[in-house]
């Protein structure tokens, strides 16, 4: 399973997509506010003991979270490919100080 849920604040703003575990980490928590969009997938747990009914949650595609969301720009680190590290460096060769194209330049 690889689904994603998308977790937004009380009053709807998207905040991050969630790995479904976590989701479920948080509905049972009862740290859900609401829900929005059907059921994106649903998860079974283990099975009751005195009765032998097996758990399960159902997860919709968007859930709101209780209290602050704290997001930290600085805490988010994007992955630098060599066309956006060369496009930083405005395609200059480190060695030599010439503006190269692309296909010129490596990263070391």
């Amino acid at each position: 399973m690889s689904q994603l849920i998308l977790r937004v604040t009380e009053s709807g703003q998207a905040v991050q997509w969630l790995h479904w575990r976590h989701a479920v980490t948080l509905t049972v928590k009862n740290q859900v506010v609401w829900t929005l969009g059907e059921t994106a997938m649903r998860v079974y747990g283990g099975f009751n003991r005195i009765s032998g009914r097996r758990s399960m949650i159902e997860l919709p595609a968007i859930i709101a979270v209780k209290g602050p969301q704290r997001q930290n720009r600085f805490e988010h680190v994007p992955h630098l490919t060599n066309r956006e590290l060369f496009r930083r460096d405005r395609h200059t060769c480190v060695y030599c100080l010439q503006t190269l194209p692309d296909r010129m330049l490596s990263r070391d």
